[in-house]
């Protein structure tokens, strides 16, 4: 199930949904880049908050993957009511030490990727969702994020769910843990203009 899938399955869900392709990525053009990502996830808040956002309503930012890392500099540029984070790792070389020759790689290479480094300035909500048997991003790294969070948080294991599919696995148990978790926030209903 691709990304589209799960969009369209949140808004079956009943929410309201502002995703973007960062570079390189989707229907973005140009070439993916740590700095880009960064860049076009403050631009995409920026945008949301101006055009976007809606008076009365939670604001949750939900990345999956190397998203995670996305939502969390989007977190630090504009701090939502709770973040999740599905399939995540706290940083590139936490997630390549489960692939000695990627981990060998990783140590000649700038990029860092790190999720933690944005979230430990943060103080809203955490949902850390993993599927059981991810082979893209191992349950350690997902284990390991979680446990080096500093703000409130809850870990889902979604048990036979791979990297794509926690939502399909889980089922109407993960939509009931998304729900119970976005309906446990705190949020100001008034948002300035």
């Amino acid at each position: 199930m691709g990304c589209l899938d799960y969009l369209v399955s949140l808004q079956d869900q009943g929410y309201s949904v502002f995703a973007f392709d960062y570079r390189g990525y989707g229907k973005s053009t140009g070439s993916p880049s740590e700095k880009g990502l960064y860049i076009d996830s403050r631009a995409a808040v920026q945008f949301f908050e101006k055009k976007v956002r809606q008076k009365d309503l939670p604001t949750v930012y939900l990345g999956h993957s190397l998203g995670g890392v996305a939502a969390a500099c989007a977190a630090v540029q504009l701090e939502p009511d709770g973040i999740i984070l599905q399939g995540t790792f706290p940083d590139k070389m936490t997630l390549l030490s489960h692939y000695p020759l990627f981990y060998f790689l990783g140590l000649f290479s700038r990029y860092r990727f790190s999720a933690l480094d944005f979230l430990l300035t943060v103080k809203c909500p955490a949902l850390v969702i993993h599927g059981e048997n991810d082979q893209v991003v191992p349950l350690d790294a997902g284990r390991n994020l979680f446990e080096r969070l500093t703000t409130k948080k809850e870990f889902y294991l979604i048990e036979g769910a791979g990297h794509a599919d926690p939502h399909v696995v889980g089922g109407d148990t993960y939509w009931n843990r998304l729900r119970s978790f976005v309906e446990s926030l705190e949020y100001s209903s008034s948002v300035p203009d």
